[in-house]
């Protein structure tokens, strides 16, 4: 089967999405229909796109007997894990072209959904004039121009990202990404709250924010920081650890935590990880000098400071101490060693810590301290 006939079966198989999601979990078309699409890639698209497509898994649900509305939440999570690869099979085809002797970009941080999102997002939010401007920054501006000056700003924008798809390499995808993070940075709108911003921002452009959880990011304040899940809605825990931060004045834990973000999101796996080691050793050595202020003073940093924690009671079990104890034990494996860790091993060791970190900090904030 060629390519152009593969993708538009899939065109349709995809306009059958909304039929099955009104389906109930025990039906048997979603199977059928979840075979039939990975038949169509398997006969006319490349390797790529099969590991774009999720398999068809076993429901594994942890805390409890499983009702009949977890199946069901569980079905739907997994037919959009379909709908979102197919549309990114879509419009990767839509972005890189027919010409399937080009290199395709595999390096990329993000999908080309959300490729094609930032397209629309530069096209719609820049005059031709500001666009120029901002590919010029990045020796692009000869290919933004090709097409002529009297293009449309969306065909000159992705005549770039095929460029740059075209081009392939490091050095290309680290392009794409800066693009990314620039575009979102500069174009996500003033308001008077990160919310508000979020809901005007995401009205003019619904299929960013799935696109982005999907990749395994959201926006805060312009900024990209990663989440848990594509699933996930953006977890109220670290708005509530960043909020307590500030609320004891640990400015160097959170200044480390806002490296962790950075080097994760820039693919530094192992700077990432020793941030996030400094992190939670800053939160122990200050809730010490909170709870014990003399006796923290005359202990050094680091492991004698949460020895005197759990002397006080604050880290109450020897579980918890152990707890605490495996995972610095753990960081320190991978930590900041170039090329010995990779992005779901840092991934991991961000939840956590972050876990951790607000567990105590709410702690701290049980004892009225």
């Amino acid at each position: 089967m060629d390519k152009s006939k593969a993708i538009e079966l899939l065109k349709q198989a995809l306009a059958e999405v909304p039929r099955l999601r009104e389906l109930h979990h025990g039906n048997r078309e979603f199977k059928l229909w979840h075979d039939k699409v990975l038949d169509i890639i398997k006969a006319g698209l490349d390797e790529d796109d099969q590991q774009r497509f999720p398999s068809s898994r076993k429901v594994s649900i942890v805390g409890g007997w499983p009702s009949d509305a977890d199946f069901q939440e569980y079905y739907l999570h997994e037919l959009e894990a379909c709908e979102t690869a197919l549309q990114s099979i879509i419009q990767k085809d839509e972005i890189i072209g027919p010409d399937t002797t080009k290199p395709q970009l595999v390096m990329s941080r993000f999908s080309n959904r959300t490729l094609s999102c930032i397209i629309e997002i530069l096209a719609d939010g820049c005059t031709d004039s500001k666009l120029r401007t901002f590919f010029f920054k990045y020796n692009l501006v000869d290919i933004y121009e090709q097409s002529g000056k009297l293009t449309a700003k969306r065909r000159k924008v992705n005549d770039v990202f095929q460029h740059l798809c075209a081009v392939g390499g490091d050095g290309a995808a680290r392009t794409l990404d800066s693009i990314v993070k620039e575009a979102l940075r500069e174009l996500y709108p003033r308001a008077d709250s990160d919310q508000g911003r979020r809901e005007y921002f995401f009205r003019r452009f619904p299929d960013l924010d799935v696109a982005l959880r999907a990749d395994g990011f959201q926006v805060q304040d312009g900024e990209l920081i990663p989440v848990i899940s594509a699933f996930i809605k953006p977890a109220a825990e670290e708005a509530l650890l960043e909020t307590l931060l500030d609320k004891y004045e640990f400015a160097i834990a959170k200044n480390h935590l806002k490296q962790s973000y950075e080097n994760y999101i820039e693919g530094n796996w192992e700077a990432a990880n020793g941030a996030l080691r400094s992190f939670l050793q800053d939160v122990f050595d200050q809730i010490a000098l909170i709870i014990a202020p003399q006796e923290a003073k005359q202990k050094a940093p680091g492991g004698e400071r949460r020895k005197l924690l759990q002397e006080k009671d604050f880290i109450e079990t020897d579980t918890e101490a152990k707890l605490v104890s495996g995972f610095f034990q753990f960081a320190s494996n991978r930590g900041s060693h170039p090329g010995i860790s990779n992005e779901s091993d840092c991934r991991l060791r961000r939840y956590i810590a972050v876990a951790l970190a607000s567990y105590y900090l709410e702690k701290l904030e049980e004892l009225h301290v």
